[in-house]
């Protein structure tokens, strides 16, 4: 049955050959576009290079200080001081990290101006992300707790410092500092939150410290657990240790902390569903996750994106399937039954939809390489997780624009239709 299926499909599709292009055309740039989207969501939520076990780290990127009495409230990134005395201790954690947003740091070298991204990490950061070494070594403790000038390069970087040459050994100047290169890692996407920069040195490899003061600063601070089950363990152990949150710089001016550590996915739906809703720093400090409410508009977005031009293909399909009147007469005179009409014509429309959606997967990857020029070092492209979403755009979209006519169709009365009676 489903070969006599096939066949009705591709015979009916290439009888009205301009009729088949438009809505070929019209199912291919929805699902490119929609193709498109979720590669773009997968390359936020799933990073891939140093930053794929994922799974296994949270992140605390968010902190607001308040004060329940004068209502005086101070937002912003986790400081230092923060990390010291509610992060570090943590036990559930097997390894914790804290490191500094990628700030933007300026040399020159033979009258060139070269601009980089500067992140300063601790020892334990190089363990929990998975960095592609390329050469020499990263970064450690005993680099940190000695305030070593040293740092980690990626290899765009080292390639503009020094073209042709061995970065490792060779001194670089960032601002008004400098740092011996002790090692090339692969470049990081920009995409990836945790783990893109340009350069990366210890903490302590500054000019004027002051880290260990900040409360609010721009920082974050990672989780890691070799058991991604135990991330709610985590999650809980930080609530308690909040319970009794103190102030220590001045107990007068704050009472009330807001944060909590966070999934790739509950990060990416934070900084857009809650920032939507007005509530992001709230939401930082909440217990309840925003991931429902992401993937509902999410969802929500990619139903109405499909729905605008399903309802062009439905008024196309509904002519179409008119013009068959008396071939489905005849069907229905010959005992055919409502379901199985409706069952034939939308599979006819998924196919349709299918020769869009092989169409949109062959155009995507031209599309992503375009997108990924938009931000640096990324990877966008089409993998297993994005051809199976593509996979159920089609289908989806192959039901939406063709149940309605395929109702339709099968509302036909043998006799009517025999006679090319379409009203229904």
């Amino acid at each position: 049955m489903l070969k006599n299926y096939v066949k009705t499909a591709v015979a009916v599709l290439l009888r009205r050959k301009f009729v088949t292009f438009v809505n070929v055309f019209g199912a291919a740039l929805t699902l490119t576009v929609l193709v498109v989207g979720f590669a773009f969501l997968e390359g936020l939520v799933s990073p891939e290079g140093a930053q794929h076990r994922h799974r296994n780290i949270l992140t605390v990127y968010r902190l607001g200080l308040a004060d329940s009495d004068t209502g005086r409230r101070l937002r912003g990134g986790p400081g230092y001081a923060f990390y010291e005395h509610y992060l570090k201790p943590l036990s559930t954690p097997d390894l914790r990290s804290y490191s500094t947003l990628p700030q933007v740091g300026t040399s020159y070298v033979d009258g060139r101006k070269i601009t980089v991204q500067l992140r300063r990490t601790d020892g334990d950061y190089w363990k929990i992300l998975d960095f592609d070494l390329r050469a020499g070594r990263t970064l450690t403790q005993d680099d940190v707790d000695a305030g070593r000038f040293v740092a980690v390069v990626n290899e765009s970087t080292a390639a503009a410092y020094f073209p042709g040459e061995s970065a490792v050994g060779k001194t670089i100047q960032v601002d008004t500092l400098s740092f011996e290169v002790i090692g090339v890692v692969a470049d990081e996407s920009e995409m990836s939150y945790l783990a893109y920069a340009d350069v990366w040195v210890p903490l302590t490899a500054t000019a004027s410290s002051g880290l260990e003061r900040q409360w609010i600063g721009q920082g974050m601070a990672m989780l890691y657990v070799e058991d991604p089950g135990r991330r709610d363990a985590v999650k809980a152990e930080l609530r308690a240790a909040l319970d009794g949150f103190e102030y220590p710089p001045d107990p007068s001016q704050f009472d009330t902390i807001e944060t909590r550590p966070v999934t790739a996915l509950e990060l990416v739906a934070e900084a857009t569903t809650a920032d939507l809703l007005g509530g992001a720093a709230a939401a930082a400090g909440s217990n309840e996750s925003l991931v429902p409410e992401f993937l509902a508009a999410v969802s929500l977005i990619a139903l109405l994106f499909m729905a605008l031009p399903a309802v062009n293909l439905v008024n196309l399909n509904v002519g179409r399937i008119m013009e068959r009147a008396s071939e489905i007469g005849v069907r229905k005179a010959a005992g055919a039954t409502k379901s199985v009409l409706v069952g034939q014509f939308i599979f006819e429309n998924v196919v349709l939809a299918a020769v869009g959606g092989v169409v949109a997967l062959s155009v995507a990857p031209w599309v992503l390489d375009v997108l990924s020029g938009v931000f640096r070092y990324s990877r966008l492209g089409l993998d297993v997780p994005v051809f199976v979403a593509g996979l159920a755009f089609v289908i989806v979209f192959g039901v939406l624009s063709g149940a309605y006519p395929a109702w339709k169709m099968a509302r036909l009365e043998p006799a009517a239709a025999l006679r090319g009676h379409t009203d229904v």
